[in-house]
């Protein structure tokens, strides 16, 4: 209830908004832990789950944003499973990996050209389609999803800069170790992706109803495709992160493949502070779209 009317009010009375979900969090702040799991339903509101998430779409710093984003998904499995994408990843070898990702960078690429035609009605003034490099599994298949966001998002993957050094070998050595660190335990690689998965390309400037969605095949080294969900996340965060400006070593850092010593510390700060002064850039670009 108290998300529902949190969500309805936050357009028109965003402080009322907000107000409502501080109350709701205040009066029952649940407790970390699985609880019941229903397939594929991240609406089931788990020790409330879902004010927590609801309530991190309301912050502005990508380190507040993260840290509810934690509370809600550690309270709720069925949370977890639906950021994912798909099953729990699977382990894989390294060059099964490295093959994938060049693979699906490739043809990610590939497919998003003419992203922006075919739809209908045009985007907002000021906007443009594209569609997500997050992919999911949708029956027995993947799905990949129109977005509808500033022309400047494709820089973060498509075009630009950032679109080559995804391809480059110590990029994709990175992601590969990413993968291989929070495979098997994948919570805080979903927190470190929730802004650019949520913010970017799935809840954030699109449409008030579900996406368009279109089939997507991969066919990688392996026979299933159960890991590609995770790793398609896990190239998009990075992509964002390198249009950013973070350093390979600032984001070994962040994505928890350095110690806790200070020079670590001191890159993770470095990499937060660069992530939030994108995410205001982005904020202005698109508050002037609708001005």
């Amino acid at each position: 209830m108290a998300v529902s009317r949190s969500r309805i009010l936050k357009s028109q009375e965003p402080e009322k908004s907000e107000a409502i979900l501080r109350n709701a969090l205040d009066w029952f702040p649940g407790e970390p832990g699985d609880g019941l799991a229903f397939a594929n339903d991240e609406l089931c509101n788990q020790n409330n789950s879902l004010a927590y998430l609801a309530r991190s779409e309301q912050v502005r710093s990508i380190d507040d944003e993260e840290a509810l984003f934690l509370k809600a998904a550690e309270r709720s499995r069925s949370l977890r499973l639906a950021e994912i994408g798909g099953p729990l990843p699977e382990p894989l070898e390294r060059n099964v990996l490295l093959a994938d990702i060049s693979g699906l960078v490739t043809l990610l690429q590939a497919a998003s050209k003419g992203g922006r035609d075919g739809w209908g009605a045009p985007p907002p003034r000021g906007m443009t389609f594209l569609f997500s490099p997050i992919l999911r599994i949708d029956g027995e298949g993947m799905r990949q999803s129109l977005a509808i966001g500033m022309p400047a998002f494709r820089n973060y993957y498509f075009e630009g800069p950032v679109s080559e050094q995804l391809r480059t070998p110590n990029v994709r050595e990175l992601v590969a170790a990413i993968y291989e660190r929070w495979a098997q335990e994948p919570l805080m690689a979903l927190v470190r992706s929730c802004d650019t998965a949520r913010g970017i390309y799935e809840s954030g400037y699109r449409f008030d109803e579900p996406p368009p969605k279109r089939p997507f095949v991969f066919r990688g080294r392996t026979d299933s495709f159960a890991h590609v969900p995770f790793l398609s996340r896990l190239l998009a965060a990075v992509g964002r992160e390198l249009a950013a400006g973070i350093t390979l070593d600032e984001m070994r850092a962040r994505w928890g493949l350095m110690g806790a010593e200070g020079l670590a510390q001191a890159q993770q700060k470095s990499a937060s502070e660069k992530l939030n002064a994108l995410r205001r850039a982005e904020d202005m670009a698109i508050s002037g779209t609708y001005d």
